[in-house]
């Protein structure tokens, strides 16, 4: 099925939450065109795109545009074909918002992703093709479950209510024996839960597609999801999907400055996401150009005022790590500190009873603080068990601190 609409979406830096911020259509003619959402509106931290700074205009192209183009892996690199063949995608069905829309466009060096609102098949039913999230985390054991399985292996979703990050995770496991081998993609859950509620779990069915053993671990394990429509279901119809601008009317053209694109690739080096690993290559290395495609549509120079802000926010957090430390200290344990607090803990505290934490530090200046995101927790968990320790969430107020492990949840104590 032929992709021809993707969203894009951005993460908050102060609270973590992914909105969907713009919207990337084709037309019959090939001609590209972005539109913001009311999503980019929610949040006053979002920062409309160099040179598609209105958020009240339409933007069109002949090309795609740098932002998505450089998400994608160029035909030139060696490694193209066995990425294609991760895809599943075959050579003469290629498509780049196909590409985009499972890849997720993730890169290393922002804060956007991709992804596309399902519509029914040509047989009337939801189904969609994703990448097992949350491989990182996952022991050796079950790695090597997931480069054992089998296409057409079945898998099955199960609710992870008490995640502390994401309420509405949903795992995916596998049977006989049971393991866990990832997480669904966070946009696709809250349509899979709804599936869930208005269908027979019989009728939905969740498979391995391919199991890329030689994939990075982001591109390990594609699935794919069959079930059918309901009646009344609507995916991306809450208001935050809604583009800001519905017509062509004042559109602004930027063909003229957009990087041609190759009829089977794009004429950029640098891979995507986790491909860095094959290659070091780094679209940061094209910043000295005038016109070096994303540098063209890198947020505007407000970034450069808030990045002030940013400074004082990590040294106020730096602060906070220093007051958790001198009251763990308090309690008579020995606390280290993670340089630069670039661990997966921002400390290391052992008590005179034994027991171990490995703590991660939220703070707010108001309000309550931020939750870690799933990979600070999932690296927390993973250091924590290393090490026999406790993974705990210190959030630090006004009114004090508190601590939860990041395991269930509970209030723990010094």
């Amino acid at each position: 099925m032929t992709v021809n609409e993707l969203y894009l979406a951005w993460e908050d830096p102060i609270d973590r939450k992914w909105l969907p911020v713009g919207r990337l259509t084709i037309d019959e003619n090939k001609i590209y065109r972005f539109v913001y959402t009311k999503g980019a509106e929610s949040s006053r931290n979002f920062v409309p795109l160099a040179r598609m700074s209105q958020l009240d205009k339409v933007y069109t192209s002949e090309a795609l545009f740098p932002l998505f183009s450089n998400r994608l892996l160029s035909n030139s690199r060696p490694e193209y074909k066995n990425y294609m063949e991760w895809l599943d995608i075959k050579g003469n069905e290629y498509d780049p918002l196909t590409v985009l829309a499972i890849t997720e466009g993730i890169r290393g060096t922002d804060t956007f992703e991709v992804f596309q609102c399902p519509k029914p098949n040509d047989e009337g039913k939801y189904e969609v093709k994703f990448f097992s999230h949350g491989l990182r985390y996952l022991p050796s054991h079950v790695i090597e479950r997931v480069n054992n399985l089998q296409t057409g292996d079945r898998l099955f979703i199960l609710p992870d209510i008490q995640n502390d990050y994401d309420p509405m995770a949903l795992a995916l496991r596998t049977d006989d024996p049971v393991d866990m081998v990832g997480y669904c993609p966070r946009y696709l859950s809250p349509d899979f839960y709804e599936l869930l509620e208005k269908t027979s779990t019989i009728d939905i069915g969740v498979s391995v597609e391919r199991a890329n053993v030689e994939a990075p671990l982001r591109l390990r394990l594609l699935c794919k999801i069959v079930a059918p429509w309901p009646d009344g279901f609507q995916p991306c119809s809450e208001d935050k999907f809604k583009p800001l601008v519905e017509n062509d009317y004042g559109s602004k053209s930027l063909t003229k400055v957009e990087t041609p694109v190759a009829s089977l690739g794009i004429s950029h080096s640098s891979p995507p996401g986790d491909l860095s690993s094959i290659s070091g290559s780094d679209v940061s290395n094209n910043n000295s150009k005038k016109s070096s495609g994303m540098v063209d549509y890198l947020p505007t120079g407000r970034v450069l005022r808030s990045s002030e802000k940013t400074m004082k926010n990590s040294r106020y957090g730096r602060r906070q790590e220093h007051k958790v430390a001198r009251q763990l200290r308090g309690h008579g344990a020995k606390v280290s500190m993670s340089p630069g607090s670039r661990g997966a803990a921002d400390l290391k505290a052992r008590f005179h009873s034994g027991k171990s934490w490995n703590v991660q530090v939220k703070s707010s200046r108001s309000g309550t603080p931020a939750s870690p995101s799933a990979r600070d927790l999932g690296r927390l968990k993973i250091s924590a068990s290393r090490s026999s320790a406790t993974p705990v969430v210190a959030k630090v107020t006004p009114k004090g601190t508190s601590y939860r492990s990041a395991r269930s949840g509970r209030q723990v104590k010094p």
